[in-house]
């Protein structure tokens, strides 16, 4: 092109023609690559080789392209060629078979041509050509996305120097438009959005631009020049989309853009979260948040400028429009229309005189003799054209069949062919994102020769509507832009609370900021639901929104780690409760509705655990937080029918029940929620999932919410009407022994993926079942459940049982032996629940004596063996105390979820190192205590765990003592249970029949159990006898007194039926222990109930010994 100027045989005009062509035929494959989609690329593969394969004659695609970029003396054609090469890197990433080396098939000296070109351009200054710079940094931004050979090739270091643009250049260009981003953001905002959009690209795919990134974004400047341009764009004020213009409209986008594109988040990887990038990020809150900027970001983000009477107005002109060219078509005159418009018009009207409100008009007119067959449809026409009018103007159309057709055209979407649903394309500029496309409109109706033809009267029509069509275009660029803006500063917020949790320093935000922006965004929460109930078929973009604002909602609680005041924790139950029964009553669910309502089902669960924390006291409370606490249960209890809705819904059933349980357990009274549950859960729909659903996930959640309802009478009644019994069984026989039961590997590994976590389905499932039977009481329902289910446990189930009844093997110093043992002496936490709830079963079953006689069918025998062997391994906590110098502890107990791994770092709150207490820590050693969310617990276990110097008791060591002697309180009831009902029968008998009565601990089985509880008490007492007990601790010492009492009973069975009468070296020892008990616990006034009995029991097994020791 360059030889055509000082070529004779071309004259100026003509050179000019054949550039207009050539940016035409540019503009023409523009607008063909963009309307194709992704999804039609693969079926297109002419289309490809056409375009991208470098064996194209003369010249190939890609390199004619890249000459034109270089074309300095037509920059329209500049443009047109960099916006075809964007889209190119788009379709070459998918056509790899297509591609003939690196970058999109150019050779070295057409990169070098290209890289030379692009760097003159980007020097030059960017108010020359805007469009130009524009396009390039487009071309930039695609390659980084999608051709990053492309753009590595572009940043090569191999060229001349005088031809070069290197990686130092590149990142001094553009830190200067940073630099100058306070300037640029008010003058040329469209520029200052390419650059930011570019390095948003770069650091996306920050693995392959390592180099590039790391001066630039490292440097403290850079981070506070792009700071403070953010800052400034928090001082405009939100325009009114009705008084802007089409260029006032795209310039505001543009500086939204510009606070979307630079907000820091979008800067830093997530992947580095220990990058120094994130302390600039850091800085910058608590810098914005000691001012007004933060502040005044976060509200003006959360108000959505989808303005849904803007969008009305401009389908009620459509309507007019319609009508008004229907009217027209009617009179035979088409005037300039085109075909296809004119057929769409033809289209409406045939529907419109079909309805039945204007055949209602038709005969009403008819009666009436207006006029005939045309004449009156015209008339109709007419009448409904100044009622469309005055509508348009502000006057309701009255019901009746004209307010049937008005809302009959509003709804009928007229200018569906002329409406452009885009995405979030990052080459997308302001000027392309429209909801309506006026200039294709324009074309369609001809309207440049309207001013030379008879329709110039239908003139001001025409206008009227592209007047309002160009309000909802600009409506939409500000809303579309404001949520890019929301989105970017979620994004900020997330990365500030991920650096947080990797700091040593706190950097979240104010307490009193969060709470007040939190008030505000729910204010605007419900703004936004009202246009979603007013927006009908124009509720994409307040979709949008809703689901952005609610995601907001969601980072600022948990930003405030639980620090929330009641009055705000009501006021976002009342916000959640809101949203979800206009969004739950949306027919049809639409997938964004679907995330909003899932956002605000987190949303919820947070707010209702913070919520629990505010529950009164008794005798501690103040009447002002039980009148607040009050507040939130009402509103809690409104949610419930909305949570049941939801729980229809297959994505959200397990988060709304999960959420159910949980205001169920925690906040309401049972005779406040049961009719409420009653009246909205479909509570069979919820039942039938345990064995319907084959992911073991959710199965628990389920679980734990059919238990919280088995806990009450009226929702055990529910349960048994549901068919959970059924269901229950069902469950057991499809789930696999390894998911009920799993089992870790022994070998050792620091691979976190060949550990399954497990699901412990058998305890809940059990524990459900056993309160059911608890809740119905002693009637014939309970009766007729125990006779339903007892055979079948203790028969198809019995292994199950005899699993969770198993005592650990006790560790030899047999070498060969050891590993084979190992497997049986690990176990976890919630295994010893599974174990707990088995037992707690056995006990409410035994309580039923016929149907226990009639089901066991003397396999009760085996069941006290097994109980009594893992009694005994108990028993043996001190003695394996002192024996761990020699040999290895008793059993490894795994922490397995994120909670029993924080438990691991936590401070022990039982002060005694006696029993298992001592032993328990043990169980850890040699354990690797980490814990990543996403993924499974990484446990590393050694051969052995000695040295007991070195063990440190934990607060889950604790509990996990704690668990061991619980299991033992509820053996020692199974075995006195078994022993009160032969002691009855020997009653009735006159004579007890040694055959038949039970077995029985060993009296030293019984001795250990008793010295271990009574140490431990004692060893509490001392510790807290100057100052009060913690409840936790309370109820400890009530449980081992617990266990004292009926291990000493059972001791007295053993000497009533056998005659096996303890020694007399034990009765010393014992006496001093209980000596030492009574002592200690003389201040504490809720142990002396137990205390009392405890003496009692003492009286009758060893009598005259309290006497003899001076206690009474």
């Amino acid at each position: 092109m360059f030889r055509l100027y000082v070529s004779r045989l071309f004259s100026l005009r003509e050179i000019e023609g054949l550039q207009h062509a050539i940016c035409s035929v540019l503009d023409i494959l523009f607008i063909i690559l963009a309307k194709i989609s992704k999804d039609e690329l693969s079926g297109l593969p002419v289309l490809y080789q056409a375009m991208l394969s470098p064996a194209i004659k003369p010249i190939p695609v890609v390199a004619a392209l890249t000459s034109w970029i270089s074309y300095s003396r037509a920059p329209a054609i500049q443009v047109n060629a960099a916006r075809v090469l964007s889209m190119l890197c788009i379709f070459a990433d998918h056509s790899e078979p297509y591609l003939l080396g690196n970058a999109i098939g150019l050779g070295d000296k057409q990169i070098i041509q290209l890289r030379v070109s692009i760097e003159n351009i980007i020097r030059e200054e960017s108010a020359r050509n805007e469009d130009l710079f524009v396009a390039i940094l487009n071309l930039l931004t695609s390659a980084a996305h999608f051709q990053p050979a492309f753009l590595a090739a572009m940043f090569a270091s191999e060229a001349p120097t005088s031809s070069r643009m290197s990686e130092n250049d590149a990142k001094d260009m553009l830190l200067v438009y940073v630099e100058r981003s306070e300037i640029l953001v008010k003058s040329h905002p469209r520029v200052l959005t390419s650059v930011l959009n570019f390095l948003k690209a770069l650091c996306q795919e920050a693995a392959q631009y390592t180099d590039i990134l790391d001066t630039m974004t490292t440097s403290k400047k850079f981070w506070e020049m792009l700071a403070a341009s953010i800052s400034m764009t928090t001082q405009m004020k939100a325009p009114s989309p009705g008084n802007l213009t089409d260029t006032e409209a795209q310039s505001f986008t543009y500086k939204y853009k510009c606070q979307s594109a630079g907000e820091v988040g979008n800067l830093i990887d997530n992947q580095k979260l220990e990058s120094p990038n994130l302390q600039h990020v850091k800085n910058i809150l608590l810098s914005w948040s000691k001012s007004s900027v933060l502040t005044e970001l976060l509200k003006s983000s959360a108000a959505c400028m989808y303005d849904i009477d803007i969008h009305l107005r401009a389908k009620i002109a459509s309507s007019l429009f319609a009508v008004h060219m229907i009217a027209k078509l009617i009179s035979g005159d088409a005037g300039s229309l085109s075909v296809s418009f004119i057929e769409n018009m033809d289209a409406l009207f045939s529907k419109l005189i079909n309805l039945p409100a204007f055949s209602e008009l038709f005969t009403l007119y008819s009666r009436h003799g207006y006029s005939e067959g045309t004449e009156l449809r015209n008339l109709i026409l007419n009448d409904l054209f100044y009622h469309l009018q005055g509508e348009l103007e502000g006057r309701i159309i009255d019901p009746g069949p004209f307010k049937e057709l008005s809302q009959f055209l509003i709804d009928s979407n007229l200018l569906q062919t002329h409406q452009k649903n885009f995405d979030d394309d990052i080459l997308l500029d302001a000027k392309d994102l429209y909801l309506f496309d006026l200039v294709r409109l324009r074309q369609d109706m001809g309207l440049d020769t309207w001013d030379y033809s008879e329709w110039k009267a239908s003139k001001e029509i025409a206008e009227t509507l592209l007047f309002h069509l160009q309000n909802a275009n600009s409506m939409l660029l500000l809303a579309s832009s404001g949520l890019s803006v929301l989105r970017g500063l979620m994004m900020v917020l997330t990365l500030n609370e991920s650096a947080d949790e990797k700091s040593t320093t706190s950097g979240r935000l104010p307490k009193d900021l969060v709470l007040s922006c939190i008030n505000h965004v729910c204010k605007e929460f419900r703004e936004t639901v009202d246009l979603l109930i007013a927006a009908s078929d124009a509720s994409k973009g307040v979709l949008d929104f809703l689901a952005a604002q609610t995601e907001l909602l969601l980072c600022l609680v948990r930003n405030m780690d639980g620090n929330m005041t009641v009055h705000t924790c009501n006021l976002l139950l009342q916000t959640c409760r809101f949203g979800l029964k206009t969004m739950s009553e949306s027919r049809p669910l639409l997938g964004k509705v679907k995330l909003t309502m899932k956002f605000l089902l987190m949303l919820l669960i947070l707010t209702v655990e913070y919520s629990c924390n505010f529950a009164p006291v008794a005798g501690a409370a103040d009447t002002e937080s039980v009148e607040a606490f009050g507040e939130v249960s009402n509103t809690c209890l409104g949610l419930l029918p909305s949570l049941c809705n939801c729980s229809k819904i297959p994505d959200h059933c397990i988060l709304s029940i999960t959420i159910i349980d949980l205001i169920l357990r925690n906040i309401l009274m049972p005779s406040t929620w049961i009719p409420v549950i009653k009246e909205h859960l479909q509570l069979q729909h919820v039942v039938v999932k345990l064995h319907e659903g084959r992911s073991s996930d959710s199965l628990p959640e389920i679980l734990k919410f059919l238990l919280t309802l088995a806990r009450v009478r009226g929702g055990a009644e529910m349960l048994l009407a549901s068919g959970f019994l059924q269901s229950l069984r069902l469950l057991f026989a499809e789930l696999s022994d390894t998911v009920l039961y799993p089992v870790y590997p022994i070998e050792k590994s620091t691979s976190s993926e060949k550990i399954e976590k497990p699901q412990y389905i058998w305890g809940l499932g059990v524990a459900v079942l056993t309160s059911i039977i608890c809740s119905l009481g002693e009637g014939s329902l309970s009766a007729d459940v125990v006779d339903n289910m007892m055979p079948y446990l203790f028969s198809e189930k019995a292994y199950m049982i005899a699993y969770y009844l198993s005592a650990p093997v006790f560790p030899s110093n047999d070498h060969d032996k050891k590993r084979a043992r190992a497997q049986k002496r690990r176990t976890s936490l919630s295994a010893l629940r599974e174990t707990e709830h088995t037992l707690m079963l056995m006990c409410v079953l035994a309580k039923h004596k016929s149907s226990w006689v009639k089901a066991m069918k003397n396999m009760d025998s085996e069941l006290r063996e097994r109980s009594i062997h893992l009694l005994a391994f108990i028993s043996r906590g001190n003695q394996c105390l002192r024996e761990l110098s020699t040999q290895t502890a008793p059993f490894l107990c795994l922490p397995v979820h994120k909670e029993e791994f924080e438990y691991c770092t936590k401070s022990p709150f039982v002060c005694s190192k006696s029993g298992w207490f001592g032993l328990s820590p043990h169980g850890i050693q040699g354990i690797n205590l980490s814990f990543e969310s996403t993924k499974a617990a990484a446990i590393v276990v050694k051969d052995q765990a000695t040295c007991a110097d070195t063990a440190t008791p934990s607060y889950f060591s604790d509990v996990v003592a704690i668990q061991i002697y619980k299991i033992s309180f509820l053996l020692l009831r199974f075995l006195c249970l078994q022993a009160d009902g032969a002691a009855r029968r020997a009653e009735e008998l006159g004579f007890v029949d040694l055959s038949c009565f039970p077995e029985l601990p060993m009296p030293d089985i019984l001795h250990g159990l008793q010295d271990q509880a009574i140490i431990i008490v004692t060893d509490i007492c001392e510790a807290n006898k100057s100052k009060q007990m913690q409840q936790e601790t309370q109820d400890l010492c009530l449980l081992l007194l617990e266990v004292s009492d009926m291990a000493l009973y059972l001791e007295f069975c053993v000497w009533k039926i056998y005659g096996i009468r303890p020694v007399l070296g034990r009765v010393e020892d014992f006496a001093k222990e209980v000596k030492s008990l009574l002592r200690v616990t003389e201040g504490h006034a809720p142990l002396q109930p137990s205390i009392k009995h405890l003496k009692q029991i003492i009286a009758s097994l060893y009598p005259g010994l309290l006497q003899s020791e001076g206690i009474f």
